[in-house]
């Protein structure tokens, strides 16, 4: 039994023996030939011609970006159109001519460099007794819609011992006063911030220690109390106007115009949209003044020379061209380290440094192009500034665009970096529309109070209290005037959606005159 195992074993052996041989041999020649000069020369000339191509590609694309970046800065600045931030940057100012350098703002903020994007502002005591009470928008009212102000809501909340949102306890009375007195003695505790800005307002510039060379990055603490302060402003006004204090009134809704206005020649999308917040708190106390009869017929000229001076298009400009040079800047910086680059990519290739050197930099000029090109029809004709009118056809263009705008190695830092420019756009329209309607109900006012009636068109207010009347800047036709007897009346745009609904909130941008309680029902 065991030779015959042994004799069916013996033809293994050889089997093996042969393929080893046949492996070694096999390898041998795979070797010689893997290592021979001619495979070193083919694999030297596929080689160069890699790195050829890989170098021809990297320069073409280069020179191809750099040419077509050239042109368009060439041609751009020979229309007299700043791309360089620089030029954009407010130039200084003397002191006493700065309002950012009242005692206010002067000892909360740096303004020496090297600024500190992280550093803090220390506000001072000033700031602080602001924060010791929070307004809150619930009982503030809306004037878009035709909603006053609830002074018996504020009342409730400032004499409630439980206000979570308050970081201390506002005076008030040991009795309940009138609503209107109740929240003038709430706001005492902000009567020492709003007494230093207005000590301030006389000056003509306020020049904030902004980090430009931060660019995106560049802190703004500046916005929110100033914001804040017209919050502040606009309940106060409204309490005095309920009291008859109007002087007092008119002085707190100028302060309130003055802080909107006084930032204005800062090139920053943000700094303009806060103005046009503010440009809505404020003329709230302004709406409901007319609405009950309280402003003189000074007062009311005063209000209306200030609406006729805004060109809110006009703005979007100025902070569009600066937005615009921002991106070109951002872009040099996202890929002049590898840690910019993998802090700005982190959520789109994981920002690995083999990216960041693998990524060519002709496509960086490309992209300045892009970005460039991408706003140029908002500095153009998209917006007129100078006939106020808006293009709704190349807004509604533009942002279905954006949406279906294809990711490609030429736009992604422009996808990722441009603001929302139809949406800003419109946002600054119905701004001058607002401007244009408290202009138009400033002059219908003032025809009341002169005649004692409505007027029963616009046109009766030229040239007696209008030079011109303004049109609508989403269509360039009249703005709608309806009046209702002699106590209400609509003034209205089409809105966005450029029909005329009749005056419905929901769509069309309306002003509602409806005199005093009547307007709640």
């Amino acid at each position: 039994m065991t030779n015959s195992n042994r004799t069916q074993m013996k033809p293994i052996f050889p089997t093996f023996s042969k393929l080893f041989d046949w492996l070694l041999s096999t390898f041998s020649k795979l070797f010689d030939w893997l290592f021979s000069w001619r495979t070193i020369r083919r694999l030297l000339i596929t080689s160069a011609v890699v790195v050829t191509l890989i170098v021809l590609f990297y320069t073409v694309e280069l020179v191809r970006g750099k040419w077509a970046w050239d042109k368009y800065v060439a041609e751009t600045e020979a229309r007299g159109e700043p791309l360089d931030i620089a030029a954009l940057i407010p130039p200084p100012v003397p002191d006493d001519e700065n309002f950012a350098m009242i005692p206010l703002f002067r000892d909360s903020f740096k303004f020496k460099p090297p600024f500190d994007s992280l550093d803090q502002p220390d506000w001072g005591p000033y700031f602080e007794a602001s924060k010791k009470v929070r307004l809150l928008p619930r009982f503030d009212g809306n004037w878009i819609k035709g909603e006053r102000i609830d002074l018996s809501g504020w009342q409730k909340y400032y004499r409630s011992e439980d206000k979570p949102e308050a970081d201390e306890k506002v005076p008030t009375s040991e009795n309940p006063q009138s609503p209107a007195e109740d929240v003038l003695l709430a706001l005492t505790v902000r009567k020492d911030v709003l007494d230093q800005l207005k000590g301030g307002s006389h000056r003509r510039y306020a020049r904030f220690p902004i980090d430009y060379n931060a660019n995106f990055a560049a802190v703004l603490p500046h916005l929110k109390p100033m914001k804040d302060a017209t919050l502040t402003l606009k309940q106060r006004a409204l309490a005095h106007l309920a009291l008859g204090n109007v002087n007092l009134a008119h002085q707190d809704v100028m302060l309130g115009f003055y802080l909107r206005d006084v930032i204005e020649s800062e090139p920053l999308l943000i700094s303009l949209v806060l103005r046009i917040a503010e440009h809505s708190i404020m003329i709230h106390p302004v709406w409901e003044g007319i609405a009950d009869g309280k402003w003189n017929e000074n007062q009311l000229k005063e209000f209306q020379e200030l609406f006729e001076g805004d060109n809110w298009l006009a703005d979007f400009k100025q902070t569009m061209r600066g937005e615009r040079a921002f991106s070109i800047i951002a872009m040099d910086i996202i890929v002049g380290s590898s840690e910019n680059y993998t802090f700005f990519f982190s959520s789109y290739d994981g920002g690995s440094p083999l990216a960041h050197f693998l990524f060519p930099r002709g496509w960086i000029f490309q992209n300045k192009l892009s970005i460039c090109r991408w706003e140029e029809p908002f500095l153009s004709n998209t917006l007129d500034e100078k006939n106020m009118t808006l293009d709704m056809e190349q807004i509604n263009n533009s942002a279905v665009e954006n949406g279906n705008r294809k990711n490609s190695p030429y736009n992604i830092f422009a996808r990722m970096i441009a603001p929302a420019l139809s949406a800003s756009a419109l946002r600054s329209a119905r701004a001058q529309t607002v401007s244009d309607r408290a202009e138009i109900a400033c002059a219908i006012e003032r025809y009341r109070l002169a005649i004692g009636s409505l007027p029963k068109t616009l046109d009766q207010l030229v040239p007696g209290y209008m030079e011109t009347l303004p049109h609508d800047v989403i269509n360039g036709k009249p703005l709608n005037y309806k009046q209702e007897g002699n106590s209400r009346y609509l003034l209205y745009s089409v809105g966005a959606n450029q029909t005329d609904d009749g005056g419905r909130f929901d769509d069309d941008w309306v002003w509602l005159y409806q005199r005093n309680s009547e307007i709640n029902k």
